[in-house]
């Protein structure tokens, strides 16, 4: 998913960068959220979970990707922090459709294969 993600970002930021460049930002970006990802499950195991930890760990790191996003674009596309805050909004959202249609394709492949 993280060629999608580097495509995404030519089709919105279109700066005059080349893909692979575009595609260093998105693994950079995709290593973070494997971090906190696994920072959370961790964390999770780890501690005592009670309600109240396991709503802050899962709005928490959405909420530090989109910061550290953002804080991205603006440093490596030279934008403003409102153009850089809006283009990782409209990149963010529209990944998450196309992860979400694309895990349910696999999910309804595997069903059709399994019955």
């Amino acid at each position: 998913m993280t060629p999608t993600f580097a495509a995404l970002l030519v089709l919105i930021v279109r700066r005059g960068y080349y893909f692979a460049e575009h595609l260093v930002l998105a693994l950079h970006l995709h290593a973070l959220g494997f971090l906190l990802a696994g920072s959370g499950l961790i964390a999770l195991a780890a501690f005592d979970a009670n309600l109240a930890f396991v709503f802050s760990v899962i709005l928490g790191i959405p909420t530090v990707i989109v910061v550290y996003t953002t804080a991205a674009f603006r440093r490596c596309y030279s934008m403003s922090w409102a153009s850089a805050a809006l283009s990782s909004v409209i990149v963010g959202s529209i990944y998450v459709v196309i992860q979400f249609a694309t895990w349910l394709g696999i999910g309804v492949l595997i069903d059709s294969m399994a019955a």
